[in-house]
């Protein structure tokens, strides 16, 4: 059975049809939700430091002990482990020890092959890094496990940014303003990417759940509010250092931030019947709210990405991704508001004006909602009443 175009509704309606197809592809579900393991996040978290741990006292050993040596035996070394670990992952799924020492084979394979690999391109970071790119994608799309698949994520897009800044960072060629500019904008292009994928990941979460592709839900799910978190944290904790200085085009992630926002309030307002129109207010007050927030905040589109993923979390019901995008938000707007080059009473009348427009914000939607409401009930009644008057004057006629 095709799996990809089945969301959680028509799974429900069809199973509640007597559609076979759709018995199997529950089964399919809760078999890979059985298999996945289901420890919670705090746990598979201590497993994964556990598993950093134990893989670093491994290969200290393996050099120490003069059983290898930094050349390119090594990477060789490293795909054996790494090889190994996939298929022990796979015969232990159920077993939390094996998955631990598949775990910790693999992050030790990883860090061997990445010393291979140098050994082999001569020190060439470039294809270092993406040669750790390419394996890190083949291993986040054939290990069974979602906390390594968590940590390939992270590890791909750490790949990727060390590339960029590597080749076109704002310390190459001394500074100039033309790598300035590339690197900015680069990383605007790959923000406003990393916002999308998890924009595009949540919205098709039922899709996700009943198709092959839903072992990569969770890691990807939250692998890229991590990611994003990271790649937004260099411009709002470096300060005025060269991170932030070589930012030319920031204003690009805002914009793109705020416009993925808009179009998730867009599709929100549909949903529930409200489009902005001559007698919806809280529509046009909602998207005039976001504009000027992403105005507020044109510095810091990690707070704007933050709210992204919260605005997510509530609707998808996700309430880890909501705790987790709500410390985002905390932390990246507890550094802008130290790095606004303001006195401390202009800050605080700066919070203070801030928390009363969102307070009247919040009850001119309130009221709005219950004004129009108050005026589409009498008429929806009238209506009901207009209707079953022609029903009961239709078969007089016809009589």
């Amino acid at each position: 059975m095709n799996t990809n175009t089945w969301s959680i509704q028509r799974v429900w309606e069809h199973l509640f049809a007597g559609d076979p197809d759709a018995a199997e592809s529950l089964a399919e579900a809760a078999a890979e939700l059985k298999h996945s393991g289901g420890s919670p996040w705090y746990v598979q978290t201590m497993v994964a430091v556990s598993a950093w741990i134990a893989a670093a006292m491994l290969i200290a050993f393996m050099f120490i002990s003069k059983l290898l040596d930094f050349n390119s035996s090594s990477a060789a070394f490293g795909l054996v482990f790494i090889t190994s670990a996939t298929v022990l992952a796979y015969l232990g799924r159920r077993l939390m020890f094996a998955g631990q020492l598949a775990l910790a084979l693999s992050l030790a394979g990883l860090v061997l092959f990445g010393i291979g690999a140098a050994s082999i391109f001569e020190n060439n970071f470039s294809l270092t890094i993406l040669s750790i790119t390419v394996l890190e994608i083949i291993l986040l799309l054939v290990y069974p496990s979602s906390t390594r698949r968590f940590i390939s994520v992270l590890l791909i897009y750490s790949t990727l940014e060390t590339y960029i800044y590597q080749q076109i960072g704002p310390w190459v060629n001394s500074y100039n303003s033309l790598n300035n500019n590339l690197y900015s904008a680069s990383q605007a292009a790959l923000v406003c990417l990393t916002a999308a994928a998890g924009l595009y990941l949540w919205e098709h979460e039922s899709k996700l759940q009943t198709s092959r592709l839903r072992g990569l839900l969770t890691p990807l799910g939250f692998g890229i509010p991590f990611a994003f978190a990271g790649l937004t944290g260099l411009h709002s904790f470096m300060g005025d250092s060269y991170f932030y200085t070589a930012a030319p085009f920031i204003w690009l992630e805002t914009v793109g931030i705020a416009g993925l926002l808009v179009w998730l309030e867009l599709k929100i307002l549909k949903e529930v019947g409200e489009t902005p129109g001559r007698r919806m207010k809280a529509p046009l007050v909602l998207l005039a709210a976001t504009g000027l927030l992403a105005l507020a905040l044109n510095g810091a589109p990690g707070a704007l990405g933050s709210l992204l993923f919260l605005a997510l979390g509530f609707r998808r019901g996700r309430w880890s991704l909501v705790g987790l995008a709500g410390i985002f938000l905390v932390t990246f707007f507890s550094r802008y508001y130290y790095m606004l080059n303001f006195s401390l009473l202009i800050k605080s009348l700066g919070l203070m004006l801030g928390g009363g427009i969102l307070l009247g914000a919040r009850y001119w939607i309130q009221r709005t909602r219950l004004s129009e409401t108050a005026v589409s009930q009498p008429l929806a009644v009238e209506q009901q009443a207009d209707a079953a008057a022609v029903e009961t004057t239709a078969p007089a006629e016809e009589a």
